[in-house]
């Protein structure tokens, strides 16, 4: 349950003092590459791997999964067509 504290002011107002909450912080990082630009995030889990597609050096686009240090091109199922990671589960 939350507080909250009036203080009277001489105009007759009161003024509201909210408990203090914690702001959230993120933190960015650059996920690189493989080979050319145009990297997108599409998922991340609750562990921290990220997956999205980017462009490889040939200019296919290709699924990468990130685990926080390396970007790895997850390739396709046999063709030659762009893949991409939408989702990640836990």
């Amino acid at each position: 349950m939350r507080h909250m504290t009036a203080l009277a002011c001489a105009a007759g107002f009161a003024v509201w003092a909210l408990p203090a909450f914690a702001v959230p912080t993120y933190t960015v990082t650059v996920l690189g590459t493989l080979g050319r630009p145009g990297t997108t995030a599409k998922g991340i889990n609750a562990s921290g791997l990220i997956t999205g597609q980017a462009r490889n050096a040939a200019n296919q686009t290709r699924a990468f999964l990130f685990d926080g240090t390396t970007m790895q091109d997850i390739g396709t199922l046999g063709g030659t067509s762009s893949t991409i990671g939408n989702a990640i589960n836990a």
